[in-house]
């Protein structure tokens, strides 16, 4: 869906490729001579702060009389409101790029986390990926290592049928399934109440900080939770912890 966004970005104010109806008359010198984007206004309004916004503002907010960019500060940030008394863990990835990140993330999933998965033999593991071609990527990796008999998971996204959500419910509460994938569309557009959760990992920093505190109090005290995150998740972090930690 973002990509669609971006190409409607790079199609503003482009010259077309072949006269049709228009009034050559009240066309602006400016559109003739490419300079459009120089005097376009350009308002961009979100409810949360992402790098995915910042580059596009940068890339294509480019009036000849500047810009001016407004966010809120996120302080204390969402962790404030997480009840139960937990272990949270903040794991930081260095990647020498934002064309990496994916790749790293998957790597780090595939060779440190998931062998301590295997190891531990729990149950009660929700893994919550934000972004769906993540979750693909993850559930693949899965499929393929159940068939030499490593863990068993249930799967919740935005494409699963209700009947299907019903049933990876009840197994994955029944212990049936080792573990829950979870995509955050699928909780933003839901919000189920997932049962029989014992540790959460972050696969990524949810977009909207609030996730954090709704899955967090689902848990029992002393139970365990990962967040895996880079530099470039600065701003979703940030709106989790705060600026002052």
């Amino acid at each position: 869906n973002w990509d669609h966004v971006k190409n409607i970005f790079k199609c503003f104010n482009r010259m077309p490729k072949e006269y049709r109806d228009a009034d050559i008359t009240r066309l602006r010198m400016s559109s003739l001579s490419e300079q459009a984007p120089l005097l376009r206004q350009t308002l961009l309004f979100s409810q949360i702060t992402h790098v995915s916004l910042s580059s596009l503002f940068s890339r294509h907010a480019s009036n000849v009389y500047g810009r001016v960019k407004i966010q809120n500060l996120a302080s204390p940030g969402d962790i404030v409101r997480v009840v139960p008394q937990l272990k949270q863990y903040f794991l930081r990835l260095r990647v020498p790029s934002v064309r990496d990140v994916d790749d790293a993330r998957f790597e780090y999933f595939c060779n440190e986390v998931y062998p301590h998965l295997v190891g531990s033999n729990e149950n009660g593991i929700l893994l919550y990926i934000p972004e769906y071609f993540d979750f693909v990527r993850v559930r693949n990796f899965l499929r393929k290592r159940r068939k030499v008999g490593d863990l068993t998971f249930a799967q919740c996204c935005e494409y699963t049928p209700p009947g299907h959500i019903a049933r990876n419910r009840s197994n994955f509460f029944h212990e049936k399934r080792n573990l829950m994938l979870m995509t955050g569309r699928f909780h933003f557009f839901n919000r189920y109440v997932i049962r029989g959760i014992k540790r959460i990992i972050f696969y990524a920093p949810p977009v909207f900080s609030q996730t954090y505190p709704e899955l967090l109090n689902l848990l029992q005290n002393h139970s365990t939770t990962s967040l895996m995150f880079t530099k470039y998740d600065l701003y979703q972090v940030e709106a989790i912890v705060g600026r002052e930690m």
